[in-house]
């Protein structure tokens, strides 16, 4: 069970449009849902969107070695590949923007590299097929470093809009890490960060048999869990505080991994406790086997607005049992 923290770094950041997506987080002092593209046979992660994307905007942090595994990105529409970010060859940590017209043309390389030797590099892609011809900006730690307008005039159409991303390695021979990964649609988010905060002590109520202890690891363990027989029933947990630096919170989600067998609750409501009151989800139903299950407050629902730096650290977070 976990916490994401999406905040933005700059104090004027533009205000949300609700189209902020929250997919996965690591952040330098909470390291956790890194999803690393590699393995035998070679691992992907597809990520469909729910509604087609046409002002695409992703942020996210990528580490790989750029040796016999380079970072892949691919952009979809109705299942067709249309558009990727890769770097094009052995040894190079510069990014290149590709479009598919019966092949892979290049669009452009940016003229900032990633970072080496497998060290976390935070970049933004901005891919707009609203107007007829189409832009691309890339920006790498928060500076512009490609921007290509009329992209489709290299290839002979270019999609409407993006329905699915795909996070991949160009082979499963070495570790090619994504993380912190946030899309939104017609927002900039060049300058938004995610940090993940688990467990670290149990709150207010602990009506579940188990502990904090059960659901802080860092590596998913199924054996190691909290669990409840009994309906309506309320554990809550609180974790560290999120380093100040300046932050703007933008989103909080609340997530967990959980199941139910046939006997138990076979529902749940996720459950942030802010300012002395708790807030429940809408009542989620539970497979019989694990899932993840997720409730984003885009604001505070105690006070309807914003969340401050200090209302965030405040927060406890759990889960409530249902029929």
């Amino acid at each position: 069970m976990g916490i994401e923290f999406i905040y933005n770094e700059d104090l004027t950041a533009t205000t949300s449009d609700g189209a902020t997506i929250f997919v996965g987080s690591r952040d330098t002092n909470f390291t956790r849902s890194v999803y690393r593209a590699n393995g035998s046979p070679r691992a992907s992660w597809d990520i469909s969107l729910s509604t087609p994307i046409n002002n695409f905007w992703m942020t996210s942090s990528v580490a790989s070695n750029f040796e016999n595994s380079r970072p892949l990105l691919i952009l979809s529409e109705a299942a067709s590949d249309f558009f990727r970010l890769t770097t094009p060859a052995t040894g190079i940590n510069f990014i290149t923007a590709e479009i598919f017209d019966g092949t892979w043309n290049s669009v452009g390389t940016t003229t900032i590299g990633l970072k080496e030797n497998t060290l976390n590099t935070n970049f933004t892609i901005r891919l707009d097929v609203r107007p007829t011809n189409g832009i691309v900006e890339i920006f790498i730690e928060g500076t512009l470093a490609l921007s290509v307008a009329n992209i489709n005039t290299i290839g002979s159409v270019l999609a409407n809009s993006v329905d699915s991303v795909t996070l991949d390695s160009t082979s499963a021979d070495e570790r090619c890490d994504w993380s912190e990964i946030i899309i939104a649609n017609n927002e900039n988010i060049v300058n938004y960060r995610v940090a993940q905060i688990d467990p670290a002590a149990d709150g207010d109520s602990s009506d579940w048999t188990g502990t904090f202890e059960e659901v802080n690891e860092l590596n998913v363990d199924d054996l190691d869990f909290i669990n409840t027989e009994s309906v309506n029933v309320v554990s809550l947990f609180s974790g560290v505080d999120v380093p100040e630096n300046s932050l703007t919170p933008k989103t909080i989600s609340v997530s967990s991994r959980i199941r139910t067998d046939a006997t138990g609750p076979q529902g749940v409501n996720i459950v942030l406790k802010t300012g002395g009151l708790e807030f429940h989800s809408n009542e989620l139903a539970i497979a019989n086997t694990y899932d993840t299950y997720i409730n984003v407050w885009a604001i505070n629902p105690n006070t309807n607005a914003a969340f401050t730096v200090t209302e965030a650290n405040a927060i406890q977070y759990g889960i409530n049992s249902r029929t």
